[in-house]
């Protein structure tokens, strides 16, 4: 989604302030697109996944980009490469045929991706001050 939406990978966000990992920390943002991923990590949390999300565990669901069909695949997300430049950004639309946890992730994953596009490209990660975990 991430490369459609913003034509760059979400690996850049991985690790970014104290949200944007599997393991988030519970701490106040540190800006903005730190704010991005705490949304999406309460947005996971209060999904219809919630009883049954394992770290690292990813659940299969249906997307579109500008009408080109894309699957994420269990445990593995598989963004196929199409990009497309920041200053005309494409459209993600998750697919009717998610329903309940699938159609949750997908939304929220839409969500922190549109979230993303608020901001610029981050050229460095901001560390978090804190290291109490979330989980």
């Amino acid at each position: 989604m991430a490369k459609c939406h913003l034509g760059h990978s979400i690996a850049i966000y991985n690790g970014y302030g104290c949200w944007c990992a599997v393991d988030a920390v519970i701490a106040k943002p540190l800006d903005g697109i730190d704010e991005c991923c705490k949304i999406h990590e309460k947005c996971y949390q209060n999904s219809a996944c919630k009883n049954m999300l394992q770290k690292y565990m990813f659940y299969p669901y249906n997307w579109t980009c500008d009408g080109l069909n894309y699957k994420v695949y269990e445990k593995v997300r598989q963004d196929k490469i199409y990009v497309s430049p920041p200053e005309n950004r494409s459209t993600i639309k998750c697919t009717s045929v998610n329903v309940g946890c699938k159609r949750d992730m997908c939304n929220c994953d839409k969500a922190v991706v549109e979230c993303f596009a608020k901001y610029a490209k981050p050229e460095c990660k901001k560390v978090c001050p804190t290291t109490k975990k979330s989980y």
